[in-house]
């Protein structure tokens, strides 16, 4: 059976996979958080770079150390000025010239790096990334290669990127991270068993935001938790609620969140984990606690973004700009989007927490008590 058209375009943007004539389309992605690709000034530099830039020549340039980092950058700008009207296309032609990336890793496992280093061979590795998991799928075999190296002989070089005090740094971590995760379901499998999301640091950078960017820290993090659900199986999916605070810690916040980042989130899992009945109902209970939902509710008063300074600094000394007016058009996103949420979650035998409990009135334990958390909630709250 076809998927939904909603379904559709969320899975799309969560991937990242659509494209424009010239450059990679950035506004939309989630698990790979392409973000503009690092700026304009990246845009122009992609344009400006020849795309008969050969292979070869980067293989070559990658062996000597006074040109291995200007190679990358030349690779990557190379890679994201590529359309499918180009007939040379370096991506392809690099997979089947080097099956593992050997060339790459060898510059990431010659010498200890420093975050800024570490961002361009993060950057030039996502690329090869981003298209075995689109158009290149056939070289999906180099895109595993990639995941695993990475996950078992540079988990360091991995930390290391995603605890640098520049947002840029932390953002090429995390979209790497989303790249390697939308390989399919063995990629989510050994990402899961292998990175730990658990830890307290990596929480952290759920409250770094700039407001100058559409995307930040914040939203890059949340593209890589989407990432899971959107390009794992059923099987994928149960296990990335096991995960204790995977999925529990995107929801707190959302009220700070851009209207298209709350629609987003709210929509991928009500698609992918509410109305998926190949996920339990005690998995849905565990998710969706009474403070949880309590959260979601504050959710209908959603206006436009308030943050204090505290809030608006990004790691790199920046002040976050100004702070842009929800108009009301994303006010009814948002209240929208919530209240359809809610309606699946609290009032659906079929998709939410209710269930029929034929021992009510009967029976001394309380078997409907999330339920009735999520009714007494929404009563009291106002909600319109």
């Amino acid at each position: 059976m076809a998927a939904p058209k909603s379904s559709r375009e969320s899975d799309s943007k969560v991937l990242g996979r659509k494209r424009k004539k010239s450059t990679v389309n950035t506004s939309e992605t989630v698990a790979n958080g392409s973000d503009n690709h690092d700026s304009e000034e990246s845009e122009s530099k992609a344009k400006a770079v020849k795309l008969d830039y050969s292979s070869a020549e980067f293989k070559v340039e990658l062996k000597d150390p006074n040109t291995s980092f200007k190679a990358l950058e030349r690779f990557v700008a190379a890679a994201r000025a590529w359309t499918p009207l180009d007939e040379h296309d370096i991506v392809k032609n690099y997979c089947s010239l080097s099956a593992e990336c050997d060339e790459i890793f060898l510059l990431l496992e010659s010498t200890k790096h420093r975050p800024a280093q570490l961002r361009v061979i993060f950057n030039a590795l996502e690329c090869v990334l981003l298209r075995t998991a689109d158009d290149l799928d056939r070289y999906r075999v180099v895109g595993m290669a990639i995941v695993r190296r990475l996950l078992r002989s540079n988990m360091v070089s991995l930390h290391t990127e995603l605890s640098a005090k520049s947002g840029v740094c932390v953002k090429s971590g995390l979209k790497l991270l989303s790249a390697m995760i939308a390989q399919g379901d063995a990629a989510c499998q050994e990402v899961l068993a292998l990175f730990d999301f658990s830890s307290q640091w990596l929480q952290h950078l759920l409250n770094r935001r700039n407001l100058r960017e559409e995307q930040d820290v914040r939203v890059c993090y949340l593209h890589v938790v989407l990432a899971f659900l959107v390009a794992g199986d059923n099987g994928v999916i149960r296990a990335s609620l096991e995960h204790p605070r995977l999925l529990a810690a995107i929801f707190p916040g959302l009220l700070l969140d851009r209207a298209d980042t709350v629609h987003l989130v709210l929509t991928t899992v009500r698609e992918k984990i509410v109305e998926n009945l190949a996920v339990s109902k005690t998995a849905k209970v565990r998710l969706f606690t009474a403070s949880m939902l309590a959260q979601l509710v504050r959710l209908y008063g959603w206006t436009r973004p308030v943050w204090n300074a505290s809030q608006l600094a990004d790691g790199d000394g920046n002040d976050g700009g100004f702070c842009p007016e929800g108009g009301a058009g994303d006010q009814e996103l948002v209240h929208d989007t919530t209240h359809e949420f809610l309606l699946r979650v609290c009032c659906s035998y079929k998709y939410g927490v209710a269930f029929r409990d034929s021992s009510l009135g009967t029976a001394a334990r309380n078997n409907k008590r999330p339920y009735e958390s999520a009714v007494s909630i929404t009563a009291t709250s106002g909600i319109p």
